[in-house]
């Protein structure tokens, strides 16, 4: 591990615990894959955290824990937790992060888990008001959101004008817009926000009328994360291109103009 990536660490969380480094040894060493957190997965049918009966619809009822020693392996198995506060998630994000450095400094990928997967009672964190769709009921995958690459910005802002959809510049708090996507990949946005080089908040990202995220998911995942330390929302906020139509008009465009664009998904910012 560099002297860099042992100074994150240092500034934002205390030592590890030897149990939770020793399950992440564990699990890198596992054959199959990094980690037994597999993305996207939510657990079995009818299992706590498993996917919930009935309508395909609704979020996978959520295991409460009281600790972050109880919801990190918890979210690292695939299944979807409830936090006590808001704080928490800041110290989660931080310990996972902690995880995928050493990881790194292992050579290995970081475990994976998926951030929507992950709530707070009272808030919409992460994915709580996710967008769905005829094609998606259960909400959009990340790697059929819309891709607009900055270079072609001002040329999507254009597109969007000529079917009467204007745009305008704002600063607004993070913790007010929400995800459209149902997944986020939780190792990118632990390293985004434990980065003391990187501003996620600096370069703007599309936003809908109604305050869902178009593109920047991770980035304002990490300032979301970041903004929590004091166990509190608001304080923290995100340069914008607010687009004056809702997210179920925007989404639709936006993949049209893609399309016709040529430009291929990708699935992280």
């Amino acid at each position: 591990m560099t002297p860099a990536e042992r100074a994150a660490i240092s500034e934002t969380q205390e030592p590890i615990p030897e149990d939770l480094l020793e399950m992440l040894r564990m699990q890198l060493r596992a054959a199959g894959g990094p980690g037994s957190g597999n993305f996207g997965h939510a657990g079995r049918p009818g299992e706590v955290g498993g996917s919930a009966p009935g309508d395909g619809a609704a979020r996978p009822t959520p295991i409460r824990v009281q600790t972050v020693e109880e919801a990190v392996p918890l979210i690292l198995s695939g299944k979807t937790v409830e936090l006590p506060d808001i704080r928490s998630v800041n110290t989660v994000l931080t310990r996972l992060g902690a995880m995928a450095l050493e990881a790194k400094a292992l050579g290995k990928d970081a475990p994976k888990f998926d951030l929507c997967q992950v709530s707070v009672p009272g808030t919409n964190l992460f994915c709580g008001s996710k967008l769905r769709t005829d094609e998606f009921p259960t909400g959009i995958p990340r790697l059929q959101m819309p891709v607009i690459p900055g270079k072609l910005k001002e040329d999507f802002v254009a597109d969007l004008l000529t079917h009467g959809i204007a745009s305008q510049k704002e600063t607004i708090p993070a913790s007010n817009l929400k995800a459209s996507q149902a997944e986020l990949m939780g190792p990118h946005v632990a390293q985004m926000m434990l980065s003391p080089d990187f501003d996620p908040a600096k370069s703007p990202i599309f936003v809908s009328r109604d305050n869902y995220v178009v593109d920047g998911h991770h980035r304002w995942a990490a300032v979301v994360g970041k903004d929590a330390e004091d166990n509190k929302l608001g304080s923290l906020t995100m340069n914008v291109v607010r687009l004056d139509a809702p997210i179920s008009e925007i989404y639709h465009k936006a993949k049209a103009w893609q399309r016709r664009m040529g430009i291929e998904s990708r699935g992280v910012d």
